[in-house]
């Protein structure tokens, strides 16, 4: 990888700012919120989290150029300094990316130590994007996972699916998809998109289903005298929402299979371990319990 000059960085970057291409704006806040930090805290207090992803290595190539312009430099005076979390057995590509980048952007990189918790997990690049598409638009292949824990078992001297994957973007996928993610090691799936769509759908359904008795305060369908409030107090549509909200974290729930089960205590934190003992759980993470058991 060739050498950075961070003075030529600068140029070009701050140049493209100020154009009317569609990303010139979002580049030029984040010049803006980087120049600002260092302002406020100097070159010597700011650190970078690098991991070789697309998202930091947009965000070094930003500061980079925001440190060419303050030093008019083309190496900084002194190394940036960044830090690098390894996943549990990283590929060798991406560790051999991250030290191509380290040298190149002249950074100073610290390796932290490998994450020691039987429990670590990785979010994966995985899912339909946060979000419901048209059918066709977006396309799956959770069977590949496999071939991600089949290396990592290479890797780690044969333990069978030693990776804990997280299926992001999970909202939209069929019931056949999931099965297939969770057979693959996925233990965490983020459904943020159908579950707001199913609390608005409860809240939808009371508003149509009430439109008489939610124009006015006093009078519906049942009398001109008659008061509304039973009907307009939000206690009463917001729980219409909670109500189909619950179904569909059921739903969610039944899709990973994890429905009629109990962790074992010690794996819920302590706040929650302390309210929920006594209940039936149904989610696999421990910062849900209490939620799902409760609903």
């Amino acid at each position: 990888m060739k050498e950075a000059d961070y003075t030529a960085i600068a140029q070009a970057v701050y140049a493209f700012a100020e154009t009317d291409d569609p990303l010139a704006k979002p580049v030029a806040e984040a010049l803006q919120v980087i120049d600002d930090a260092f302002d406020s805290w100097g070159e010597e207090h700011i650190s970078l989290s690098f991991n070789g992803g697309k998202d930091c290595t947009v965000l070094l190539h930003l500061v980079a150029a925001s440190l060419g312009r303050r030093t008019q430099a083309p190496i900084p005076p002194k190394p940036l300094a960044a830090v690098y979390i390894p996943v549990p057995s990283p590929f060798p590509q991406l560790e051999a990316f991250i030290d191509e980048v380290a040298k190149a952007y002249h950074l100073d990189l610290f390796h932290c130590p490998h994450p020691s918790g039987p429990n670590f997990s990785i979010a994966a690049a995985f899912g339909n994007v946060h979000g419901v598409y048209k059918p066709g638009n977006v396309r799956l292949h959770p069977e590949l996972l496999n071939k991600h824990q089949v290396y990592a078992e290479q890797k780690l001297n044969g333990k069978k699916k030693p990776l804990f994957l997280v299926f992001h973007g999970g909202s939209g996928s069929t019931k056949e998809e999931i099965k297939t993610a969770v057979q693959n090691g996925v233990v965490k799936m983020n459904v943020d998109t159908d579950t707001q769509w199913a609390y608005l759908c409860g809240i939808r359904d009371f508003i149509q289903n009430k439109s008489g008795y939610l124009q006015t305060q006093v009078g519906n369908p049942e009398g001109a005298d008659k008061p509304n409030k039973k009907y307009y107090d939000p206690r009463v549509w917001v729980r219409e929402g909670e109500k189909t909200l619950v179904q569909r974290v059921k739903e969610a729930c039944a899709d990973l299979g994890n429905t009629g089960m109990r962790p074992s205590p010690t794996a819920l934190p302590p706040m929650v371990r302390s309210r929920t003992a006594s209940r039936p759980l149904v989610n696999s993470e421990g910062c849900a319990y209490e939620w799902c058991s409760e609903a």
